[in-house]
């Protein structure tokens, strides 16, 4: 009896099975490789743009001139929103763009703020720097007034009035009179009438026209009304309007302390003109 082979069975894949199962495997992966690279999002050069100029911006605090920083922050900010919203989804990059804009809109709102606040400071020192000035010369005391019309640096330390004459005398020692200076500015008219009311002037804060900062010292010009009860009863209030100059210089001392300084700058204290309205006159110099 004739024997037959059994029939054969397939136990593993022959060698072009797997030949093509791997070419498969290579297309797909291939494929996959092209979805992945597909879906790399590039990052918006406005929006870095936008984060890094907004850096400078914050320099304003200092200087108002870089808020230029500022608005060119926020141009690029607007030009990467832009950009990646109509890119479809390849370009990525909002916070950046976002962060551009938080910062330059911080140093826009800081900025003023920022000179409101050294503005009301300095007038704030300004006032009282001439509330002490007004005490000395309602008292007479010639001393303090002179040497508040020195810079800071430049005021002696005086004991009494006849140092005050000395320090001059040897001040202005190449005059044919040593003392004329210290004559002319006591015999100044808005002077003897602060002396002679004394007590019974007083004066109220009324504007300050002019404020001038700079990097070497502040100066502010200031208008005060001044008051006179009257002396003799029956007599009435009498009222005018001073205006005087001021400046602050701040500097350092040799350990390095911060120093502040005053100076009265007006010598000649005259009394404003008053307009049709009976206000000062601004074009009063």
């Amino acid at each position: 009896m004739k024997k037959t082979a059994p029939p054969l069975v397939k136990t593993s894949q022959s060698l072009f099975d797997s030949l093509a199962t791997q070419g498969d495997d290579l297309r797909e992966g291939f494929a996959q490789s092209q979805e992945i690279e597909s879906t790399v999002k590039r990052p918006s050069v406005w929006a870095i743009l936008s984060a890094i100029i907004a850096l400078p911006a914050l320099l304003a605090l200092l200087n108002y001139t870089f808020l230029f920083f500022a608005v060119l922050a926020i141009f690029a900010a607007i030009l990467a929103l832009a950009t990646i919203k109509r890119s479809g989804g390849e370009l990525v990059g909002a916070k950046f763009a976002y962060l551009g804009v938080v910062i330059a809109c911080l140093a826009i709102v800081a900025t003023p703020c920022n000179y409101f606040l050294y503005r009301y400071n300095f007038e704030r020192q300004a006032d009282q720097f001439f509330r002490v000035w007004f005490d000395a010369a309602t008292q007479g005391d010639v001393t303090a007034l002179r040497q508040l019309n020195n810079f800071h640096w430049q005021r002696a330390t005086i004991v009494d009035h006849h140092d005050e004459i000395d320090f001059w005398a040897r001040l202005k020692g190449d005059d044919e009179e040593p003392h004329y200076a210290l004559h002319q500015f006591l015999s100044n008219p808005t002077m003897l009438t602060l002396r002679a009311f004394g007590d019974k002037a007083h004066a109220s804060f009324y504007s300050n026209p002019t404020i001038y900062f700079d990097t070497k010292g502040d100066e502010i010009s200031s208008v005060y009304a001044i008051t006179c009860d009257p002396i003799e009863e029956g007599a009435q209030r009498q009222t005018f309007f001073l205006k005087v100059a001021m400046k602050r210089v701040v500097g350092k001392n040799e350990e390095g302390q911060k120093l502040i300084g005053w100076q009265m700058l007006t010598t000649d204290f005259t009394p404003m003109s008053l307009d049709a309205q009976g206000r000062p006159d601004k074009d009063n110099k």
